[in-house]
């Protein structure tokens, strides 16, 4: 059962201090794009498997525009098979359908399946490439530049948390019957089952998130969550472990409905830094913990929510007979009527200021810096 405590409708939104690594945030309203909170909203940023929130939105145009079907399949090929992890492992010639694919690619979030799914859609990876950075530029993603559909690293794949939440906005709106997607906890694969990599999942009822991890990025997620018939949008960038990258969303989520917007995503000043490498403060080196005793609490509290079981969503071969959980539903988004989150006697660990982390070490719970979700 979940819970929501009184004590968290207390909490204001404040105004956190300047650090010396950007550690981009922002909360919107999602109908209307009106600022609720940011820090560091257009510095650019190294996207890592958030890429793949672009890469669903280009396949579900070609969907909307009749150029494929869910129920085409999404074949493997040598170049999809050969792609580095996080990916599901298809030999060559095995398939998905588009349906199942997108399952994979936004809760294991498979690399192997970012690329068959841009072979499928656009013919070739450079050819999806392409129309990732024309839709980026036709929906006003100013601060973007794609060039994979996965996020494996490269300096030139930038974007920003303005356009993350600029694009989350669009997939709500444009695809609502699919947006559901991005709140499935679990997906089952030949026996194998592999669980949403956001702990908002399971936290939060119906939540909406997408998480992305490199060394050069830190742990950054995307997240969506409507209660009472508001819906607000919150990205959170460069945090130095997963469960601080969730804690953090949560809190802001939680402030945000407390809040009113003001000023639109368009006023936000651009930034003209170049993008951010973390990999000098991460990934294995051993950087003291400066997170706060008031960071530390909220997260342990955060932790101390007991996620509900993950049941997953079925997804077969596209040669094989789909088992009737696995075929193309429409997935309800739901609003939040009670929320999850630490009981009234951990009151202590919901602070009424905090402050970020300075530098991300690696996270020990994480999988190691090779692997990329």
């Amino acid at each position: 059962m979940f819970v929501r405590p009184a004590v968290l409708a207390t909490i204001a939104l404040i105004s956190l201090p300047a650090v010396a690594l950007a550690t981009p945030e922002l909360i919107i309203e999602a109908s209307s794009g009106q600022v609720i909170h940011a820090r560091d909203a257009t510095v650019r940023w190294y996207p890592a498997s958030l890429t793949k929130l672009m890469t669903a939105y280009v396949v579900l145009r070609g969907v909307a525009e009749k150029r494929l079907s869910l129920q085409d399949t999404v074949p493997m090929s040598a170049k999809a098979a050969a792609a580095a992890p996080s990916k599901l492992g298809l030999r060559v010639g095995q398939a998905l359908t588009v349906d199942g694919a997108l399952k994979v690619l936004l809760v294991k979030s498979a690399n192997d399946v970012a690329i068959g799914l841009a072979e499928k859609t656009s013919g070739s990876v450079g050819a999806f490439v392409a129309a990732m950075n024309a839709h980026s530029r036709r929906i006003g993603l100013r601060g973007s530049q794609w060039v994979n559909p996965n996020g494996l690293h490269d300096p030139r794949q930038i974007t920003t948390a303005r356009d993350m939440a600029k694009l989350m906005q669009r997939l709500i709106a444009e695809f609502p019957d699919q947006a559901g997607l991005l709140g499935i906890p679990a997906v089952a694969f030949a026996g194998r089952v592999m669980e949403n990599h956001s702990g908002l999942v399971g936290r939060y009822p119906a939540v909406l998130a997408k998480t992305g991890y490199i060394c050069a990025s830190g742990f950054n997620v995307v997240a969506s969550l409507e209660r009472q018939g508001r819906r607000i949008i919150a990205v959170v960038m460069g945090r130095p472990s997963a469960i601080e990258r969730d804690a953090w969303a949560a809190l802001l989520m939680e402030t945000a409905f407390q809040s009113q917007g003001s000023g639109g995503l368009d006023a936000l000043p651009p930034s003209a830094e170049p993008a951010i490498d973390l990999r000098r403060h991460a990934c294995g080196r051993k950087l003291p913990d400066e997170a706060t005793d008031a960071e530390r609490a909220w997260m342990s509290a955060f932790q101390a929510v007991p996620k509900q079981p993950a049941i997953p969503i079925l997804v077969g071969l596209a040669s094989s007979p789909v088992p009737v959980a696995a075929a193309p539903v429409k997935i309800e988004m739901q609003a939040a009527e009670v929320l999850p989150l630490p009981l009234a006697d951990q009151a202590a660990a919901a602070p009424s200021a905090l402050s970020p982390s300075r530098r991300p070490p690696r996270s020990e719970s994480e999988s190691p810096p090779h692997k990329r979700f």
